[in-house]
């Protein structure tokens, strides 16, 4: 059975209000250990608002393929220099620029209510809720394909995690 769509609060991120106002904070500001964010003009590069709105829209594409958002930036960021959402040196795996300085993962644009499920078995490790870096984080781990010693990670974002 499908769970209940989000609200449009929670599909924005935008909620408990007091928790995601208190991460904005450290957002523009920094807090001890953590830098603030930089952005920049470059920054409006990420966004693709087409493709945002017929998300939001729940409208998915007529082959069912899933969009590809951004990639994996393979030019590292110093920690040092904060969170960027900047693309100043940005190069995806294809030696392209669908990424941003200081992104390390691959975001796929689904609408909000789908269910996404794990591509392989595993455990999650860890969940958190962090809104200067994009929203719910999932960690968890899984064997490889390749060798039953060899573990990978992985990190899941999203609005709302279910159990």
């Amino acid at each position: 059975m499908r769970p209940p769509a989000p609200s449009w609060a929670e599909t924005f991120g935008i909620t408990p209000i007091a928790t995601r106002l208190a991460e904005m904070a450290v957002t523009f500001r920094g807090a001890e250990g953590v830098p603030p964010s930089r952005f920049d003009a470059s920054s409006l590069g990420i966004f693709q608002p087409g493709l945002a709105l017929r998300t939001w829209l729940g409208r998915s594409r007529a082959d069912r393929r899933v969009p590809i958002y951004n990639l994996f930036n393979r030019t590292s960021t110093a920690i040092a220099d904060g969170w960027s959402v900047r693309k100043t040196q940005v190069r995806d795996f294809r030696g392209g620029t669908l990424t941003y300085d200081s992104h390390n993962g691959t975001d796929f644009a689904v609408s909000p209510g789908t269910i996404v499920v794990a591509a392989a078995p595993g455990r999650v490790l860890r969940v958190s809720s962090e809104f200067n870096r994009g929203g719910a984080w999932s960690c968890g781990r899984w064997p490889s394909c390749s060798s039953r010693t060899t573990t990978r990670r992985a990190l899941a974002r999203a609005s709302r995690l279910m159990p």
